[in-house]
């Protein structure tokens, strides 16, 4: 503490540590003795908007969580708050001075918890990006599972199932977002959706999973079945990997 070494500090009580190992730790970075604590990149937050310009899905800002500094995207607005009722209404855009359920992504996973339970983790600033002014303040509701994966799934049969996933790559910030899906599970029987934004497939096709050992077999846009790689016959039809990567035969 200053200028003399402590065994012991109390809370609020502003200290220097020096580890007993180089680590390479920064503003923002969080040390704890919970090995619990939510680590994610995707968080529900209410927040109240402050800016003139309103708040549109897509939308990307800085954000400011504790003492961290990172890029973020408004990925959805989930409702508006009434505030005279408390009434969630469907909205696509948010206004000055209203109040509003958005599901944020941030550029990395960070340490990031529900206000209710840790009020430095859980509360956050919106900063916009060319004025460097506060767009929004707010508190996170909800961490999302950042372990989620959406998956093919049958009996005792289960491969990752990223290729029917919106990936979006934001140039000025770098960093690779994916749009979930309703469903995150994929099973025999389930029609999927072959063209998106970021993908387009053929409606008749084979996906192979290598890691899994597991074969998916889509037919007119239906998963027809999910298979062990053991009994799959090479039908002459295309061939993707888990992720959408078109495998050549030889």
């Amino acid at each position: 503490m200053g200028d003399r070494s402590a065994d012991q500090a109390f809370v609020g009580q502003a200290v220097t540590i020096q580890l007993d190992r180089e680590v390479d730790v920064s503003r923002g970075n969080v040390l704890t003795d919970q090995e619990q604590l939510p680590v994610s990149k995707e968080v529900k937050a209410s927040i109240l908007w402050m800016d003139e310009a309103p708040l549109k899905e897509g939308n990307d800002y800085l954000l400011k969580l504790g003492t961290r500094m990172l890029p973020a995207v408004v990925k959805r607005i989930e409702y508006q708050v009434d505030i005279n009722t408390g009434e969630h209404l469907p909205a696509h855009e948010i206004g000055k001075n209203e109040i509003a359920s958005c599901l944020l992504e941030f550029s990395q996973r960070i340490p990031v918890d529900e206000f209710k339970r840790n009020k430095t983790l859980g509360e956050l600033i919106l900063i916009d990006r060319v004025s460097h002014m506060t767009s929004a303040c707010g508190v996170v509701e909800q961490v999302e599972n950042g372990d989620e994966k959406p998956y093919f799934e049958k009996g005792g049969l289960r491969a990752g199932g990223y290729i029917f996933e919106e990936f979006y790559f934001n140039l000025e910030n770098a960093f690779l977002s994916r749009q979930k899906t309703k469903e995150t599970t994929y099973r025999q029987g389930d029609v999927v959706s072959v063209s998106g934004d970021s993908f387009h497939y053929p409606d008749f096709f084979d996906v192979i999973s290598l890691d899994d050992s597991v074969a998916v077999l889509v037919r007119n846009q239906t998963i027809q079945d999910i298979i062990s790689l053991d009994d799959y016959s090479y039908s002459g039809l295309p061939i993707l990997d888990e992720r959408g990567f078109a495998l050549n035969q030889f």
